[in-house]
């Protein structure tokens, strides 16, 4: 679907529940040139961190906190201001 639509910017659930089929580097092999991956995880620690490089995110954000960050990342990302 991504090669299809290209979307500027991915949203990726780091720990979709049922979801064990992805690898990073199917992922990385996905994006279309000039999409942005923003990846989404129960917390913000290390591990989350070092997964989300590992599959390409330039964005890590934490569940809790979508509802407040999500569309504001979503909107930077698909703009050349880079988040700081």
């Amino acid at each position: 679907m991504v090669s299809d639509v290209k979307p500027e910017v991915i949203v990726l659930d780091l720990h979709m529940p049922g979801e064990t089929n992805f690898s990073p580097q199917a992922v990385k092999s996905r994006l279309t040139r000039g999409s942005r991956l923003l990846a989404i995880s129960l917390s913000n620690d290390e591990e989350a961190k070092a997964l989300s490089e590992g599959f390409g995110a330039v964005v890590l954000l934490d569940k809790i906190d979508l509802a407040r960050t999500l569309i504001l990342a979503i909107v930077q990302l698909g703009h050349p201001v880079r988040m700081h």
